[in-house]
């Protein structure tokens, strides 16, 4: 646990570095961990999903400003199905220790019982298999502010400026082959099994513009478009399990070096949205990344020369891309939300209709629906907490589902998801002999934030 704080303690450090919209996609901002990027008036944070929002949250007949303090700070956590594997662990190292221990006190000229070794090198075979089967952790986290800067105006549109960071590292098993060799205590095990490392982060500089298109007589087309610029790092490498004993460990030493060894580029992005706002109801749809950028990751498992590390990434060559590109692809997203005349109370759902890979190639397809009470600002309400519920799932990648709820007190915003699988602590005995009161699940992740409007 103290390993799993100092590296989740690393990864903000890092985002901090970078001094720090289209909001980042291996984390949503604010209340969009609940929602979803819903195209809600009432809520700031809302144009990171689409552009369009801007132009129809007026405040008032003359129209209104915006801007947040650290609108969203968030972090999140996935981990694999783990359990087979942790319950192996303890075996396996006892049975390899008595192993040893046995062969030691041999008498001289005595063989080893041949069948307990095969035996002993097959299951460990198969627990390395495992581990590449279910094995994976994923700390993610996004961070937006002092911004977004919002002005709306009734006639010359909504113009916003925003600044946010978002950073994601991936750590996977690769299995290997496994051979025991008694004989040599020094290289008792012999395996390339490695821990495969991706890790990314980028800061973003965001200008997004939107404007009433044409006024109907049931309703109100906006139109926005957001250009951004953003800078990018990337990192991957594969280090042999054999030199660690815990995954996070390189998960702190790679992390800390991150921004002096990765790779950096800079791309533009384009998003373009529209939003259909009627007296009951919008709906709303937006288009990312249009023009598809595209960044390097460094090269592994060439040129070798004497490096071990890169000798065993090129024998994953059939396995992982050894020289790989990070592809901001273009997504289509869609949203309805069916609302009181107010716009206080309201039930939406949004879906994105093609999935798109986040910095270290994980799959993003998010479906939501959810529900909640947002006071109208400044009304005789507005003192009143606002609440939202909401359940996520991914369509594609890790197909990971949440339960969430959410938040607003004033200017202040919280934000929760909790994982609907969970870890089976029946087959981990060091879960069961803490006896929590709930179960643990695979994923969980917070938003917190403060924004402002007037």
């Amino acid at each position: 646990m103290n390993r799993l704080i100092l590296t989740a303690v690393s990864l903000m450090s890092l985002l901090g570095a970078m001094n720090a919209s289209a909001e980042p996609i291996n984390h949503p901002l604010g209340s969009h961990l609940t929602t979803g990027p819903l195209s809600l008036p009432n809520i700031g944070i809302s144009h990171t999903g689409n552009p369009a929002v801007g132009a129809s949250m007026l405040y008032d007949a003359r129209g209104g400003f915006g801007i947040g303090l650290i609108s969203s700070f968030g972090m999140g956590i996935e981990i694999g199905p783990i359990e087979n594997v942790a319950a192996q662990v303890t075996t396996i190292q006892t049975r390899l220790s008595d192993m040893q221990s046995s062969i030691s006190n041999l008498a001289p000229g005595a063989l080893p019982n041949l069948s307990d070794i095969s035996a002993l090198e097959k299951d460990m075979q198969q627990f390395l298999v495992d581990m590449g089967d279910s094995f994976y952790l994923d700390i993610n986290a996004a961070v937006d502010g002092p911004t977004p800067l919002v002005v709306t105006h009734t006639k010359f549109g909504s113009f916003s400026f925003d600044v946010n960071a978002g950073a994601k590292v991936k750590l996977d098993f690769l299995d290997s082959p496994l051979e025991l060799n008694f004989l040599d205590t020094d290289n008792l095990v012999a395996t390339n099994s490695s821990m495969y490392l991706k890790a990314g982060a980028a800061l973003e500089l965001a200008t997004t513009y939107s404007r009433e298109i044409k006024k109907f007589e049931k309703g109100t087309l906006y139109g926005g478009l957001t250009a951004s610029y953003n800078m990018v790092v990337l990192q991957k490498s594969l280090v042999p399990f054999l030199e660690y004993a815990d995954g996070l460990e390189i998960l702190q030493d790679e992390l800390s070096s991150l921004t002096d060894s990765g790779v950096t580029g800079n791309a533009v992005s384009l998003d373009l949205g529209v939003v259909w706002s009627a007296p009951y109801y919008r709906l709303g749809s937006t288009i990312h990344n249009i023009n598809s950028p595209s960044i390097a990751y460094p090269v592994v498992g060439k040129d070798c020369e004497g490096n071990n590390a890169c000798y065993t990434a090129a024998s994953f060559a059939d396995r992982i891309d050894l020289e790989e590109k990070y592809t901001m692809n273009p997504q289509i997203s869609v949203d309805a939300v069916a609302h009181t005349l107010s716009r206080t109370w309201f039930a939406g759902a949004s879906l994105d209709l093609n999935p798109a890979n986040d910095y270290v190639g994980d799959p993003h397809q998010w479906a939501s629906i959810s529900a909640g009470y947002s006071p109208h600002l400044w009304s005789k309400w507005f003192l009143m907490p606002g609440i939202r519920t909401g359940f996520r799932k991914n369509l594609s990648g890790s197909g990971m589902s949440t339960v969430n709820l959410g938040l607003t007190w004033m200017f202040a915003h919280l934000d929760f998801a909790y994982g609907l699988t969970s870890i089976d602590e029946s087959k981990v005995p060091e879960l069961q002999d803490l006896n929590l009161p709930i179960s643990i699940p695979r994923s969980l992740a917070f938003n917190a934030g403060l924004h402002f409007m007037f």
